[in-house]
């Protein structure tokens, strides 16, 4: 994340400055953050395990295959 906006917190000794895109990482990685307990989001491996997501083809095989027809048909081959 990219936003570099500064942004105030309030803690028990005063203010501490921080940034936009801090703040959303501590929001996303830790346990607690401004004295609350935040729920833990499941892993991407883990929705798919339990089926609620569906599993991510990626897209560098796709990439790497059209290589290959295209290496075959300069030498003269059919693909």
């Amino acid at each position: 994340m990219t936003d570099y906006r500064k942004l105030r917190l309030r803690n028990q000794s005063g203010f501490r400055l921080t940034y936009m895109d801090e703040y959303i990482d501590d929001l996303l990685t830790k346990e607690r953050v401004c004295d609350l307990a935040l729920p833990r989001i499941a892993t991407r491996a883990q929705l798919e395990d339990m089926d609620e997501l569906e599993p991510r083809e990626p897209l560098v095989s796709d990439v790497d295959d059209d290589d290959d027809d295209n290496n075959l048909a300069a030498d003269g081959e059919n693909p």
